[in-house]
């Protein structure tokens, strides 16, 4: 008597050998999916983590907060603007600069309905130009600076003189974008006190 397989018993493991095959290939590529799914949104989070994080330690050191569309082109006085908000903001860095955030066009114009956090530092009259500060694939729909404390006992025209400590209220909103067809929302909400004490 010959020993071996019969052509069923052949049939019968190539089938599930191809049918474990299938299975494990198509884990394969939902793991594949999934990790570049995670890398998008870890490369997105980090790009606006390090805008917002760079925005508010050179806020930290400023003066004379400024906020409104008006004040990203003139030279900051400080204005409370705690009831509403605005979309820009305006302060003198410690070095003497001026700079200016606002949320703008992909075209790097500030606009109130832009999608791009936009930075201006300039040095005396003359101005850079603006700079995004997150990619493409980040879509801000929202963003306010509240600013409370910012009129000092300086006696400036127009701000009636507070005795609170300056600080700026930011809050961020919007998505990002994960795959072609695929979003991921995103709230941010981040409080900035001067550094320096101007009681």
């Amino acid at each position: 008597m010959q020993k071996g397989f019969t052509l069923v018993e052949i049939l019968v493991s190539v089938a599930l050998f191809s049918l474990v095959m299938v299975v494990a290939l198509g884990a394969l590529l939902t793991l594949s999916t999934a990790t570049r799914k995670a890398t998008s949104i870890n490369t997105a989070v980090d790009t606006l983590g390090a805008a917002v994080e760079s925005m508010t330690r050179t806020m930290r050191t400023g003066l004379n907060y400024d906020c409104g569309l008006a004040s990203v082109v003139t030279s900051p006085v400080p204005v409370n603007c705690a009831s509403l908000g605005a979309t820009a903001i305006a302060f003198h860095a410690v070095d003497g600069s001026r700079v200016s955030y606002c949320l703008g066009t992909t075209a790097n114009v500030c606009n109130a309905a832009g999608t791009v956090l936009l930075r201006n530092v300039s040095a005396g009259a003359q101005a850079n130009a603006w700079v995004p500060l997150t990619t493409p694939e980040i879509k801000i729909t929202n963003l306010r600076f509240y600013v409370e404390g910012a009129c000092s006992a300086g006696g400036i025209s127009g701000c009636t003189p507070d005795t609170v400590q300056p600080k700026v209220i930011i809050l961020l909103s919007g998505t990002y974008q994960v795959t072609t067809n695929q979003t991921t929302e995103f709230h941010i909400q981040t409080t900035v006190t001067q550094r320096l004490y101007d009681q």
